[in-house]
């Protein structure tokens, strides 16, 4: 049922959060296992494309969820000129993605390899940044920061302190 109260954020977390630390985390880890289980890498990318537009707009107030939404964007974009073949140097300034490009083998490989190296970037980004922001929308920062500081669940610090700021 939805909260209409006029004194919560519109993004307030709502009561559905288990108590048990494990078993949130659990809750939203079963869209990110989904997601991550996804083969083909353009395909996957838009699946995390669609969580964090999802997230945003459950999350008006969360730019940085947004964000990472723009950014799997333009990932996406990579990746549909990698596999038709329009690759541009300048598109990837990371060294080891040009790396994987230009040195693995012959031009078809360092195709391969950047698909993956796209994929895998697009992959790991979603895994750690994903899963506290929506845990922090379904239970709540305090909940969060209770989990963390227990040790039951594990959060980058500087993100942590990204969202305790986003929190205020």
């Amino acid at each position: 049922m939805n909260d209409f109260s006029t004194t919560q954020a519109p993004d307030a977390p709502v009561s559905r959060c288990p108590s048990n630390c494990a078993e949130a985390m659990d809750m939203v880890m079963e869209d990110v296992n989904d997601i991550t289980r996804i083969g083909p890498a353009i395909d996957r990318n838009a699946a995390i494309t669609r969580a964090y537009r999802q997230l945003g707009c459950d999350m008006p107030n969360n730019h940085w969820v947004r964000l990472a939404g723009y950014v799997s964007v333009q990932g996406g974009c990579a990746m549909q000129r990698v596999q038709s073949g329009t690759i541009a140097a300048a598109a990837f300034p990371p060294a080891e993605l040009i790396g994987r490009l230009f040195v693995d083998g012959s031009p078809g490989e360092g195709l391969v390899a950047s698909m993956d190296a796209l994929r895998d970037a697009n992959t790991e980004i979603f895994t750690s940044v994903y899963p506290p922001n929506k845990f922090m929308h379904e239970c709540g920062y305090e909940r969060l920061k209770e989990c963390v500081d227990a040790g039951e669940i594990q959060v980058d610090g500087d993100l942590m302190d990204a969202l305790g700021k986003l929190d205020d």
